[in-house]
């Protein structure tokens, strides 16, 4: 959400944690009505919904695609990919991470 309300209210997530919600007077209430608003495009619907970040318009005009072709649309196909790369990359690092620390206490 943090880098969904910066790019499409301009406004800094943070304030909900500084006195009196910070400079946009950020409360849950405001924050959560903020979230349910964003628009489809953003990455917070994308992974709540689970799938790729894309506008409505280009969604509607793949799935139309998609239906006149009988075949999914290779845009739909190689945000998949790129979310699962991104996914895998971050398990990884993870992963390594543990594994220093494992090293480090042994």
């Amino acid at each position: 959400m943090e880098v969904d309300f910066q790019r499409f209210y301009h406004l800094d997530y943070r304030d909900f944690y500084r006195p009196s919600g910070g400079a946009s007077r950020m409360t849950l209430r405001r924050m959560l009505l903020l979230a349910e608003h964003l628009p489809p495009e953003s990455l917070f619907h994308s992974v709540v919904q689970d799938r790729p970040p894309v506008s409505e318009i280009s969604s509607v005009l793949m799935d139309i695609w998609s239906s006149l072709t009988e075949q999914k649309h290779p845009r739909w196909e190689q945000l998949k990919r790129e979310r699962r790369a991104k996914e895998r990359e971050i398990a990884m690092q993870r992963a390594r991470e543990r594994a220093r620390e494992f090293n480090a206490a042994g």
